[in-house]
């Protein structure tokens, strides 16, 4: 998020890129950023990314990122839980993924997610022998990974069981 407001497209990204190691494309050349303008003035953060997506060659990725952050809704800019915009006006945090997946706030996102525990774990791994770093090569990653899925039933508190048990 910024330090004024909440950015569903940055949560989005991150969700993508840390959670399910499927990182958006960068933007195309001469998009602007999302701004206040007359026409935009007094809408919410949703209803301006309605506008923003109108640009098909902003479509596309949005399209993958903002349900990701439009869950998230709910925190605002510093990680305070929110039921209500600034304005007043209730918090949306409803989305739907381009396959038609719906969900609604934290909980069912991370549901979402944690049905194809597999894409989590997998990235999960990666980042974990990184950030201990672990040689991350491919075959460190599927062998950790392979471990997580069986000895841990797919389950990410099995990266805290004991080492001694695989």
């Amino acid at each position: 998020s910024y330090a004024t407001r909440t950015s569903p497209v940055l949560r989005g990204k991150w969700v993508l890129e840390n959670l399910l190691g499927a990182p958006p494309p960068p933007p195309p050349p001469n998009v602007p950023d999302l701004e206040v303008t007359e026409s935009t003035e007094g809408l919410s953060i949703r209803d301006r990314m309605v506008k923003h997506r109108a640009n098909p060659g902003c479509a596309s990725c949005h399209a993958r990122m903002d349900p990701y952050g439009f869950a998230l809704e709910n925190f605002d800019a510093i990680g305070r839980w929110r039921t209500r915009e600034g304005d007043g006006k209730a918090i949306d945090a409803s989305a739907s993924l381009p396959d038609g997946t719906s969900f609604n706030g934290p909980a069912e996102l991370r549901a979402t997610i944690l049905r194809r525990p597999e894409e989590f774990v997998k990235t999960f791994t990666r980042k974990l022998l990184t950030y201990e770093q672990i040689d991350a090569n491919k075959e460190s990653i599927k062998g950790t990974f392979a471990k997580f899925m069986t000895f841990g039933n797919g389950r990410s508190d099995a990266v805290m069981a004991d080492n001694a048990e695989w």
